[in-house]
């Protein structure tokens, strides 16, 4: 099973850009539309789980903690519906200053922009 959330840790020391782009790099060329189309074991979901995060642009590397690290978003735009009737929008791009989101911030709805 790969260790993909080291990738996250460029943010922990501040050099958002390489995460980005080693985690894009990453569900590029790790991932595809295919039955075989993930790296490694599935593991109860943790290799779908690491994708559909980062393909959202963020991931809890310690979920304990209540802040998810940001990556790179691959789409221009998403809406996650949350089940407490809050909505949290992502806008895609190349530009974020923060290296991180907190639980609470995105419970609440908000915009979360790249």
């Amino acid at each position: 099973q790969p260790i993909q959330h080291m990738i996250y840790l460029y943010n922990y020391i501040g050099d958002q850009q390489s995460c980005r782009k080693h985690v894009l790099d990453v569900m590029n060329r790790m991932y595809s539309c295919t039955p075989d189309g993930y790296c490694g074991d599935e593991d109860n979901g943790q290799t779908s789980a690491w994708y559909v995060f980062s393909a959202l642009g963020f991931y809890p590397v310690c979920p304990v903690s209540g802040e998810y690290a940001l990556g790179q978003p691959l789409f221009p735009e998403a809406t996650v519906h949350l089940e407490n009737g809050n909505d949290l929008r992502i806008i895609g791009g190349n530009t974020n200053d923060r290296r991180f989101v907190k639980y609470d911030e995105l419970m609440r709805g908000m915009t979360l922009k790249f």
